[in-house]
Protein backbone atom coordinates (compact mmCIF):
# COMPACT_ATOMS: atom_id res chain seq x y z
CA UNK A 1 0.00 0.00 0.00
CA UNK A 2 1.76 3.22 -1.11
CA UNK A 3 2.36 5.83 1.57
CA UNK A 4 0.37 8.48 -0.29
CA UNK A 5 -2.78 6.34 -0.24
CA UNK A 6 -2.65 5.83 3.51
CA UNK A 7 -1.94 9.51 4.11
CA UNK A 8 -4.89 10.51 1.95
CA UNK A 9 -7.15 8.17 3.88
CA UNK A 10 -5.96 9.51 7.21
CA UNK A 11 -6.43 13.10 6.08
CA UNK A 12 -9.96 12.36 4.91
CA UNK A 13 -11.05 11.18 8.34
CA UNK A 14 -9.03 13.37 10.70
CA UNK A 15 -11.52 16.19 11.06
CA UNK A 16 -9.55 19.28 12.02
CA UNK A 17 -12.26 21.73 13.04
CA UNK A 18 -11.28 22.61 16.56
CA UNK A 19 -8.28 24.95 16.42
CA UNK A 20 -8.02 28.39 17.96
CA UNK A 21 -9.96 31.08 16.06
CA UNK A 22 -7.49 33.80 17.08
CA UNK A 23 -8.07 37.11 18.81
CA UNK A 24 -9.66 39.33 16.13
CA UNK A 25 -13.00 40.95 16.98
CA UNK A 26 -16.00 38.66 16.59
CA UNK A 27 -19.68 39.65 16.71
CA UNK A 28 -22.66 37.29 16.91
CA UNK A 29 -26.08 38.69 15.93
CA UNK A 30 -29.60 37.26 15.72
CA UNK A 31 -32.12 38.47 13.17
CA UNK A 32 -35.82 38.08 13.91
CA UNK A 33 -37.29 35.34 11.69
CA UNK A 34 -33.83 34.80 10.32
CA UNK A 35 -30.45 33.25 11.00
CA UNK A 36 -27.75 33.84 13.54
CA UNK A 37 -24.88 35.71 11.89
CA UNK A 38 -21.27 35.64 13.01
CA UNK A 39 -18.96 38.41 11.78
CA UNK A 40 -15.19 38.08 12.16
CA UNK A 41 -13.35 40.74 10.15
CA UNK A 42 -9.60 40.50 9.55
CA UNK A 43 -7.99 43.34 7.61
CA UNK A 44 -4.88 41.24 6.94
CA UNK A 45 -6.75 38.38 5.25
CA UNK A 46 -6.53 38.00 1.49
CA UNK A 47 -10.19 37.02 0.98
CA UNK A 48 -13.55 36.71 2.69
CA UNK A 49 -15.30 33.45 3.57
CA UNK A 50 -19.11 33.47 3.59
CA UNK A 51 -20.77 30.31 4.84
CA UNK A 52 -24.16 28.77 5.66
CA UNK A 53 -24.16 26.22 8.50
CA UNK A 54 -26.54 23.83 10.26
CA UNK A 55 -25.95 21.59 13.29
CA UNK A 56 -27.20 18.57 11.34
CA UNK A 57 -25.57 15.37 10.16
CA UNK A 58 -25.72 11.61 10.53
CA UNK A 59 -25.59 11.97 14.33
CA UNK A 60 -29.18 13.24 14.27
CA UNK A 61 -30.52 11.80 11.01
CA UNK A 62 -33.94 10.17 11.55
CA UNK A 63 -33.76 6.46 12.47
CA UNK A 64 -33.47 4.28 9.39
CA UNK A 65 -32.77 7.31 7.17
CA UNK A 66 -29.04 7.81 7.63
CA UNK A 67 -27.56 10.02 4.94
CA UNK A 68 -30.55 12.37 4.79
CA UNK A 69 -28.45 15.37 5.86
CA UNK A 70 -25.76 14.42 3.37
CA UNK A 71 -28.17 14.01 0.47
CA UNK A 72 -30.76 16.71 1.13
CA UNK A 73 -29.03 19.10 3.50
CA UNK A 74 -26.11 19.67 1.18
CA UNK A 75 -28.52 20.85 -1.51
CA UNK A 76 -29.80 23.53 0.88
CA UNK A 77 -26.37 24.97 1.65
CA UNK A 78 -25.29 25.10 -1.98
CA UNK A 79 -26.00 28.42 -3.77
CA UNK A 80 -28.29 28.32 -6.78
CA UNK A 81 -26.33 27.18 -9.86
CA UNK A 82 -26.46 30.56 -11.63
CA UNK A 83 -25.30 32.46 -8.54
CA UNK A 84 -22.52 29.98 -7.81
CA UNK A 85 -21.33 30.03 -11.41
CA UNK A 86 -21.26 33.85 -11.44
CA UNK A 87 -19.25 34.04 -8.21
CA UNK A 88 -16.77 31.40 -9.32
CA UNK A 89 -16.23 33.21 -12.62
CA UNK A 90 -15.54 36.38 -10.60
CA UNK A 91 -12.72 34.68 -8.71
CA UNK A 92 -14.52 32.78 -5.97
CA UNK A 93 -14.64 29.10 -5.04
CA UNK A 94 -17.26 26.90 -3.35
CA UNK A 95 -16.58 24.40 -0.55
CA UNK A 96 -18.72 21.95 1.41
CA UNK A 97 -18.24 20.68 4.95
CA UNK A 98 -20.23 17.49 5.58
CA UNK A 99 -19.53 15.75 8.89
CA UNK A 100 -21.61 13.67 11.31
CA UNK A 101 -22.23 16.90 13.27
CA UNK A 102 -22.43 19.65 10.64
CA UNK A 103 -23.75 20.43 7.16
CA UNK A 104 -22.30 23.56 5.60
CA UNK A 105 -21.47 25.29 2.35
CA UNK A 106 -19.11 28.23 1.97
CA UNK A 107 -17.80 30.63 -0.65
CA UNK A 108 -14.23 31.94 -0.63
CA UNK A 109 -14.46 35.31 -2.38
CA UNK A 110 -12.60 38.52 -3.17
CA UNK A 111 -13.48 41.07 -0.47
CA UNK A 112 -15.57 43.22 -2.82
CA UNK A 113 -18.01 40.34 -3.40
CA UNK A 114 -19.07 39.95 0.23
CA UNK A 115 -22.59 41.30 -0.43
CA UNK A 116 -23.07 38.92 -3.35
CA UNK A 117 -21.93 35.96 -1.26
CA UNK A 118 -24.32 36.83 1.55
CA UNK A 119 -27.15 37.30 -0.96
CA UNK A 120 -26.48 33.87 -2.47
CA UNK A 121 -27.00 32.16 0.89
CA UNK A 122 -29.94 34.35 1.94
CA UNK A 123 -31.68 33.16 -1.23
CA UNK A 124 -31.27 29.56 -0.02
CA UNK A 125 -32.99 30.43 3.28
CA UNK A 126 -36.14 31.89 1.76
CA UNK A 127 -37.95 28.71 0.76
CA UNK A 128 -36.16 25.47 1.66
CA UNK A 129 -37.99 22.65 -0.08
CA UNK A 130 -37.48 19.36 -1.83
CA UNK A 131 -39.49 17.77 -4.62
CA UNK A 132 -39.59 14.06 -5.48
CA UNK A 133 -37.42 14.84 -8.50
CA UNK A 134 -35.00 16.86 -6.40
CA UNK A 135 -34.81 14.10 -3.82
CA UNK A 136 -34.02 11.47 -6.46
CA UNK A 137 -31.27 13.70 -7.85
CA UNK A 138 -29.81 14.30 -4.36
CA UNK A 139 -29.79 10.59 -3.52
CA UNK A 140 -28.26 9.74 -6.89
CA UNK A 141 -25.50 12.31 -6.34
CA UNK A 142 -24.82 10.92 -2.87
CA UNK A 143 -24.48 7.41 -4.31
CA UNK A 144 -22.14 8.64 -7.05
CA UNK A 145 -19.99 10.40 -4.47
CA UNK A 146 -19.76 7.26 -2.38
CA UNK A 147 -18.91 5.11 -5.40
CA UNK A 148 -16.14 7.55 -6.33
CA UNK A 149 -14.70 7.52 -2.82
CA UNK A 150 -14.76 3.73 -2.71
CA UNK A 151 -12.89 3.58 -6.00
CA UNK A 152 -10.27 6.03 -4.75
CA UNK A 153 -10.04 4.70 -1.18
CA UNK A 154 -10.20 0.90 -0.96
CA UNK A 155 -9.80 1.05 2.84
CA UNK A 156 -12.94 3.16 3.25
CA UNK A 157 -15.22 0.22 4.21
CA UNK A 158 -12.68 -0.85 6.83
CA UNK A 159 -12.46 2.63 8.34
CA UNK A 160 -16.26 2.86 8.39
CA UNK A 161 -16.38 -0.53 10.10
CA UNK A 162 -14.04 0.72 12.84
CA UNK A 163 -16.30 3.72 13.40
CA UNK A 164 -19.46 1.60 13.28
CA UNK A 165 -18.13 -0.70 15.98
CA UNK A 166 -16.40 1.98 18.03
CA UNK A 167 -19.44 4.28 18.02
CA UNK A 168 -22.01 1.49 18.40
CA UNK A 169 -25.26 2.63 19.97
CA UNK A 170 -24.99 6.17 18.59
CA UNK A 171 -25.79 7.99 15.33
CA UNK A 172 -22.04 8.21 14.70
CA UNK A 173 -22.06 4.50 13.85
CA UNK A 174 -23.55 5.35 10.43
CA UNK A 175 -21.26 6.65 7.68
CA UNK A 176 -21.51 10.36 6.88
CA UNK A 177 -23.01 9.45 3.49
CA UNK A 178 -25.46 7.04 5.13
CA UNK A 179 -25.93 3.30 5.01
CA UNK A 180 -26.64 1.93 1.55
CA UNK A 181 -29.93 0.31 2.56
CA UNK A 182 -31.33 3.48 4.11
CA UNK A 183 -31.55 5.49 0.89
CA UNK A 184 -34.63 3.53 -0.25
CA UNK A 185 -36.46 4.52 2.94
CA UNK A 186 -36.06 8.27 2.39
CA UNK A 187 -39.23 9.72 0.89
CA UNK A 188 -40.00 13.25 -0.24
CA UNK A 189 -42.40 13.59 2.70
CA UNK A 190 -39.68 12.53 5.14
CA UNK A 191 -37.24 14.96 3.55
CA UNK A 192 -39.72 17.84 3.81
CA UNK A 193 -40.37 17.06 7.46
CA UNK A 194 -36.63 17.01 8.08
CA UNK A 195 -36.21 20.38 6.38
CA UNK A 196 -38.79 21.87 8.72
CA UNK A 197 -37.14 20.36 11.79
CA UNK A 198 -33.38 20.61 11.23
CA UNK A 199 -32.96 23.06 8.36
CA UNK A 200 -35.39 25.83 9.23
CA UNK A 201 -34.08 29.38 8.61
CA UNK A 202 -34.10 30.08 12.34
CA UNK A 203 -31.62 27.21 12.89
CA UNK A 204 -29.16 28.51 10.30
CA UNK A 205 -25.84 30.21 10.97
CA UNK A 206 -24.28 32.56 8.42
CA UNK A 207 -20.58 33.27 8.89
CA UNK A 208 -18.62 36.13 7.33
CA UNK A 209 -14.92 35.79 8.09
CA UNK A 210 -11.82 37.48 6.66
CA UNK A 211 -11.30 40.68 4.73
CA UNK A 212 -14.57 42.63 4.57
CA UNK A 213 -16.26 45.78 5.83
CA UNK A 214 -18.69 44.80 8.64
CA UNK A 215 -20.91 47.80 7.84
CA UNK A 216 -21.22 46.64 4.24
CA UNK A 217 -22.11 43.10 5.30
CA UNK A 218 -24.65 44.31 7.84
CA UNK A 219 -26.29 46.55 5.26
CA UNK A 220 -26.99 43.52 3.06
CA UNK A 221 -28.35 41.51 6.00
CA UNK A 222 -30.57 44.37 7.22
CA UNK A 223 -32.09 44.65 3.75
CA UNK A 224 -33.53 41.14 4.24
CA UNK A 225 -34.05 40.85 7.99
CA UNK A 226 -34.18 44.33 9.56
CA UNK A 227 -32.30 45.28 12.70
CA UNK A 228 -30.47 42.52 14.54
CA UNK A 229 -30.08 41.91 18.24
CA UNK A 230 -26.89 40.80 19.93
CA UNK A 231 -26.88 37.03 20.10
CA UNK A 232 -26.02 35.51 23.45
CA UNK A 233 -25.68 31.77 22.94
CA UNK A 234 -26.42 29.32 25.69
CA UNK A 235 -23.79 26.77 26.57
CA UNK A 236 -24.48 23.35 25.12
CA UNK A 237 -26.07 20.91 27.52
CA UNK A 238 -23.50 18.73 29.20
CA UNK A 239 -25.03 15.38 28.30
CA UNK A 240 -22.90 12.26 28.08
CA UNK A 241 -23.64 10.04 25.10
CA UNK A 242 -24.05 6.31 25.70
CA UNK A 243 -21.89 3.93 23.68
CA UNK A 244 -21.74 0.16 23.82
CA UNK A 245 -18.49 -1.12 25.33
CA UNK A 246 -16.18 -3.07 23.05
CA UNK A 247 -14.80 -6.54 23.64
CA UNK A 248 -11.52 -5.54 22.03
CA UNK A 249 -11.62 -8.70 19.88
CA UNK A 250 -10.59 -8.36 16.21
CA UNK A 251 -12.91 -8.99 13.29
CA UNK A 252 -12.01 -9.44 9.64
CA UNK A 253 -13.67 -7.98 6.53
CA UNK A 254 -12.87 -8.26 2.80
CA UNK A 255 -11.16 -5.21 1.28
CA UNK A 256 -9.82 -4.57 -2.21
CA UNK A 257 -6.19 -4.21 -1.11
CA UNK A 258 -3.25 -6.39 -2.04
CA UNK A 259 -1.59 -6.58 1.39
CA UNK A 260 -2.89 -7.31 4.90
CA UNK A 261 -3.98 -4.09 6.59
CA UNK A 262 -4.82 -3.62 10.26
CA UNK A 263 -7.24 -0.88 11.32
CA UNK A 264 -7.56 -0.05 15.01
CA UNK A 265 -9.49 2.57 16.94
CA UNK A 266 -9.84 3.66 20.57
CA UNK A 267 -12.99 5.64 21.38
CA UNK A 268 -12.27 8.72 23.46
CA UNK A 269 -14.14 11.58 25.13
CA UNK A 270 -16.40 14.18 23.54
CA UNK A 271 -14.72 17.40 22.46
CA UNK A 272 -16.65 19.17 25.25
CA UNK A 273 -15.30 16.78 27.90
CA UNK A 274 -12.51 18.13 30.16
CA UNK A 275 -10.49 15.02 29.23
CA UNK A 276 -10.53 15.78 25.50
CA UNK A 277 -7.44 18.05 25.28
CA UNK A 278 -5.34 15.30 26.92
CA UNK A 279 -6.78 12.64 24.59
CA UNK A 280 -6.11 14.89 21.61
CA UNK A 281 -2.51 15.36 22.74
CA UNK A 282 -2.07 11.61 23.24
CA UNK A 283 -3.26 11.03 19.68
CA UNK A 284 -0.87 13.70 18.44
CA UNK A 285 1.98 12.07 20.33
CA UNK A 286 1.32 8.78 18.57
CA UNK A 287 0.38 9.96 15.10
CA UNK A 288 0.89 13.64 14.53
CA UNK A 289 4.51 14.64 14.42
CA UNK A 290 8.09 13.90 13.52
CA UNK A 291 9.06 13.06 17.11
CA UNK A 292 10.86 9.72 17.52
CA UNK A 293 8.48 8.95 20.37
CA UNK A 294 5.67 7.66 18.15
CA UNK A 295 7.52 5.05 16.05
CA UNK A 296 9.58 3.92 19.03
CA UNK A 297 6.43 3.54 21.14
CA UNK A 298 4.36 1.75 18.53
CA UNK A 299 7.20 -0.64 17.66
CA UNK A 300 7.53 -1.98 21.19
CA UNK A 301 8.31 -4.67 22.24
CA UNK A 302 9.35 -6.10 18.86
CA UNK A 303 10.77 -4.55 15.72
CA UNK A 304 9.11 -1.97 13.46
CA UNK A 305 6.18 -2.61 11.11
CA UNK A 306 6.25 -2.12 7.41
CA UNK A 307 4.22 1.09 7.83
CA UNK A 308 1.79 2.72 10.28
CA UNK A 309 -0.19 5.95 10.09
CA UNK A 310 -2.99 7.38 12.16
CA UNK A 311 -5.00 10.35 13.33
CA UNK A 312 -7.81 11.47 15.59
CA UNK A 313 -11.50 11.69 14.67
CA UNK A 314 -13.00 14.64 16.59
CA UNK A 315 -16.76 14.70 17.10
CA UNK A 316 -19.13 16.47 19.44
CA UNK A 317 -20.19 13.43 21.46
CA UNK A 318 -17.01 11.34 21.20
CA UNK A 319 -13.62 11.09 19.54
CA UNK A 320 -11.43 8.29 18.27
CA UNK A 321 -7.71 7.63 17.96
CA UNK A 322 -7.24 5.40 14.91
CA UNK A 323 -4.27 3.63 13.38
CA UNK A 324 -3.81 2.04 9.96
CA UNK A 325 -0.91 -0.39 9.63
CA UNK A 326 0.44 -2.54 6.84
CA UNK A 327 0.63 -5.77 8.78
CA UNK A 328 3.31 -7.73 6.96
CA UNK A 329 3.24 -11.51 7.24
CA UNK A 330 2.19 -11.72 10.88
CA UNK A 331 -1.06 -9.84 11.48
CA UNK A 332 -1.44 -11.13 15.03
CA UNK A 333 2.03 -9.90 16.00
CA UNK A 334 1.39 -6.51 14.42
CA UNK A 335 -1.86 -6.16 16.36
CA UNK A 336 -0.13 -7.17 19.60
CA UNK A 337 2.65 -4.63 19.10
CA UNK A 338 0.23 -1.81 18.28
CA UNK A 339 -2.03 -2.65 21.21
CA UNK A 340 0.93 -2.78 23.58
CA UNK A 341 2.44 0.44 22.23
CA UNK A 342 -0.77 2.44 22.62
CA UNK A 343 -2.18 1.01 25.83
CA UNK A 344 1.09 1.02 27.77
CA UNK A 345 0.80 4.85 27.93
CA UNK A 346 -1.82 4.36 30.64
CA UNK A 347 0.59 2.18 32.62
CA UNK A 348 3.97 3.80 31.95
CA UNK A 349 3.05 7.41 31.19
CA UNK A 350 4.89 9.80 28.87
CA UNK A 351 8.22 11.52 29.66
CA UNK A 352 8.02 15.26 30.37
CA UNK A 353 10.24 16.21 27.43
CA UNK A 354 7.99 14.31 25.03
CA UNK A 355 4.88 15.98 26.49
CA UNK A 356 6.47 19.40 26.04
CA UNK A 357 7.45 18.63 22.45
CA UNK A 358 3.97 17.35 21.63
CA UNK A 359 2.28 20.37 23.24
CA UNK A 360 4.29 22.75 21.07
CA UNK A 361 3.62 20.70 17.94
CA UNK A 362 -0.14 20.41 18.56
CA UNK A 363 -0.48 24.12 19.36
CA UNK A 364 1.31 24.96 16.11
CA UNK A 365 -1.01 22.66 14.16
CA UNK A 366 -4.09 24.19 15.78
CA UNK A 367 -2.93 27.71 15.00
CA UNK A 368 -2.03 26.82 11.43
CA UNK A 369 -5.49 25.38 10.79
CA UNK A 370 -7.04 28.82 11.38
CA UNK A 371 -4.61 30.93 9.38
CA UNK A 372 -7.02 31.12 6.42
CA UNK A 373 -10.52 32.62 6.54
CA UNK A 374 -11.95 29.20 5.69
CA UNK A 375 -10.15 27.49 8.57
CA UNK A 376 -11.06 30.22 11.01
CA UNK A 377 -14.71 30.16 9.91
CA UNK A 378 -14.81 26.39 10.50
CA UNK A 379 -13.41 26.78 14.02
CA UNK A 380 -15.81 29.59 14.92
CA UNK A 381 -18.92 28.00 13.43
CA UNK A 382 -18.34 24.51 14.82
CA UNK A 383 -17.63 25.93 18.27
CA UNK A 384 -20.73 28.12 18.26
CA UNK A 385 -23.15 25.54 16.86
CA UNK A 386 -21.92 22.51 18.77
CA UNK A 387 -20.63 23.95 22.02
CA UNK A 388 -22.62 27.14 22.47
CA UNK A 389 -19.74 29.64 22.23
CA UNK A 390 -17.54 30.67 19.36
CA UNK A 391 -14.36 30.77 21.47
CA UNK A 392 -14.65 27.19 22.78
CA UNK A 393 -11.79 25.97 20.61
CA UNK A 394 -9.56 28.79 21.87
CA UNK A 395 -10.16 27.58 25.41
CA UNK A 396 -9.07 24.09 24.38
CA UNK A 397 -5.79 25.53 23.16
CA UNK A 398 -5.26 27.07 26.59
CA UNK A 399 -5.95 23.71 28.24
CA UNK A 400 -3.46 21.95 25.96
CA UNK A 401 -0.76 24.34 27.17
CA UNK A 402 -1.49 23.35 30.77
CA UNK A 403 -1.36 19.57 30.29
CA UNK A 404 1.06 17.56 32.42
CA UNK A 405 2.44 14.02 32.10
CA UNK A 406 0.20 13.01 35.00
CA UNK A 407 -2.91 14.27 33.19
CA UNK A 408 -1.98 12.35 30.05
CA UNK A 409 -1.39 9.13 31.95
CA UNK A 410 -4.73 9.43 33.75
CA UNK A 411 -6.63 9.94 30.48
CA UNK A 412 -4.67 7.19 28.72
CA UNK A 413 -5.52 4.70 31.48
CA UNK A 414 -9.19 5.64 31.17
CA UNK A 415 -9.63 5.40 27.40
CA UNK A 416 -6.76 3.42 25.88
CA UNK A 417 -7.92 -0.05 26.89
CA UNK A 418 -9.81 -3.06 25.54
CA UNK A 419 -13.25 -1.70 26.44
CA UNK A 420 -12.68 1.27 24.09
CA UNK A 421 -10.73 -0.64 21.41
CA UNK A 422 -11.98 -1.74 17.98
CA UNK A 423 -9.89 -3.88 15.62
CA UNK A 424 -10.56 -4.66 11.96
CA UNK A 425 -8.27 -6.84 9.83
CA UNK A 426 -8.49 -6.88 6.05
CA UNK A 427 -8.78 -10.17 4.18
CA UNK A 428 -8.54 -10.71 0.40
CA UNK A 429 -11.59 -9.58 -1.57
CA UNK A 430 -13.99 -12.49 -1.94
CA UNK A 431 -13.00 -14.19 1.31
CA UNK A 432 -15.72 -14.70 3.89
CA UNK A 433 -15.59 -12.05 6.68
CA UNK A 434 -15.52 -13.13 10.28
CA UNK A 435 -13.80 -12.80 13.63
CA UNK A 436 -10.37 -14.13 14.43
Amino acid sequence: MPTMILRALVAAFALVTLASPGAAAVRALKFAQGPVVLLAPDSLAGSVEVGLWYAAGTRNDPPGQSGLAFAVGRSLVRPAPAAQRSLVMAGGSYNEILTPDLTAGSLTLPAELVRDGIAAFIARLRAPSVSPTGLRAALSLAKSDRDARLAASPLLPGIEDVFQSGYAGHGYAAPVMGRAGDAARITAAAARADLAARFAPGRALITVVGRFDPADALARLRASYGEPATYTPRAAAGTRAAFRPSTGAPRSIPLAVGVPVLLMGWRGPAVTDPDFPAFDLLAHLLTGGSSPFAPATLAQPAGPFAQVLGGVDRRTDASMLFLIAVAGDDTAATMQRLTHGVERLGRDGVPEDEVARARASLEAAMEKSTETPQGRATALASSLLLEGRWDASEQRTDRVRALTPEALQRVASRYLDASHRTVVISVPQGAAPGGQ
